[in-house]
């Protein structure tokens, strides 16, 4: 065992010398939980979504495009409607696509 010089009388494990560090450690995990929290609350990494097997989207969608996806979860939802309303704002193409 190595000699240990005790300057000026300190203890060895003083509890002050690890309050610095179990904060920022409090810090990290508080983050890193949040973020990965959220992460998992919001679905992602979406792998999948069916509008991947819409018609030019893997031409489109990465390059020039974007692509606006409507899911019709609403009971008052009417494909016609909607179709005729995008359609006023004289898009590229509306395509319904299937799950």
């Amino acid at each position: 065992m190595g000699l240990s010089l005790n300057i000026a009388g300190r203890p060895i494990f003083s509890w002050p010398a690890f309050i610095i560090p179990a904060y920022e450690w409090t810090i990290l995990w508080a983050g890193l939980s949040a973020a990965f929290g959220m992460i998992a609350l919001n679905g992602l990494p979406q792998l999948y979504h069916p509008v991947f097997n819409a018609p030019n989207f893997r031409s489109g969608a990465t390059t020039d495009k974007f692509f606006l996806c409507l899911e019709a979860a609403d009971p008052k939802f009417s494909v016609t409607e909607t179709r005729a309303f995008l359609e006023q704002f004289q898009v590229v193409s509306v395509v319904e696509v299937d799950h």
